[in-house]
């Protein structure tokens, strides 16, 4: 796996637990105490949690290599072939 792919992958799960939290945060502190919207919490943690366990297995799964060898021919090249 390259390291890039990694790097982008655990930045972009970074950054979407920031911005999960700072909603979840505002939503604690600005909402009515007995608001009945307050169980979806429990569960979209949950189900966020778990797609994002999910998804950094699969990122083990993908052959990079074969892609990276597969990438000169499918882009285009810039150039005309003769």
């Amino acid at each position: 796996m390259t390291l890039f792919a990694l790097l982008i992958h655990l930045t972009f799960l970074v950054i979407y637990t920031l911005i999960v939290a700072a909603l979840l945060w505002h939503y604690r502190k600005y909402s009515l105490p007995k608001d009945p919207a307050r169980r979806v919490i429990g569960p979209f943690l949950l189900i966020s949690l778990i797609l994002m366990i999910t998804s950094t297995i699969l990122l083990f799964f993908v052959p990079w290599e074969a892609l990276l060898t597969l990438a000169p021919t499918l882009v285009p090249t810039l150039v005309p072939q003769p």
